[in-house]
């Protein structure tokens, strides 16, 4: 019996390096409140929630909805997370993160939009901003987990199909 539960130990011991190699990164879309969304026809300038593709630098990962979160496990270093496959082209989109192994990171996604009385509300472009996963957890409360069918098949074997917002 101590020789199996040796054996076990020794086990846990191979395997815990293994356990958290990756870094776990939640993209969210916040959702509006109605006065929130007046405000776009009447602000010239402001921040609303993004809809669209979200990419690691060329790898599209997800059709993020407004009021939708998705998490991914991705592998530690530099990644480049943005609307668009060629993230150079827009870098005040792009957000650029350094993950670190087994560290979990969130980050909004926002437009920034611009509007004049004379021409309707014109989008100019998506923000991806790292928010603490505290604050973005506050954030959270009325969101809902990405469809299935909302991520992009490749990147399938790098989400988490969790129904809950990290930290809930």
């Amino acid at each position: 019996m101590r020789t199996h539960g040796l054996l076990v130990l020794g086990a846990l011991f191979i395997a815990a390096p293994c356990i958290a190699q990756t870094a776990n990164v939640t993209f969210y879309s916040p959702t509006m409140t109605r006065k929130e969304a007046m405000k776009v026809l009447v602000e010239p300038v402001g921040t609303e929630p993004f809809s669209g593709w979200i990419y690691d630098t060329d790898k599209k990962l997800a059709n993020l909805w407004i009021g939708q979160f998705v998490t991914f496990s991705f592998d530690p270093g530099k990644h480049t997370f943005s609307p668009s496959k060629q993230p150079a082209q827009s870098p005040k989109s792009a957000l650029e993160l350094d993950l670190l192994t087994g560290g979990t990171y969130c980050v909004r996604v926002t437009m920034k939009y611009e509007s004049t009385v004379v021409s309707p509300v014109q989008f100019s472009q998506a923000r991806f901003t790292q928010i603490p996963c505290a604050q973005a957890k506050q954030e959270a409360e009325r969101l809902k987990p990405l469809a299935k069918k909302r991520v992009d098949k490749v990147a399938l074997e790098n989400w988490d199909p969790s129904q809950k917002f990290p930290g809930q």
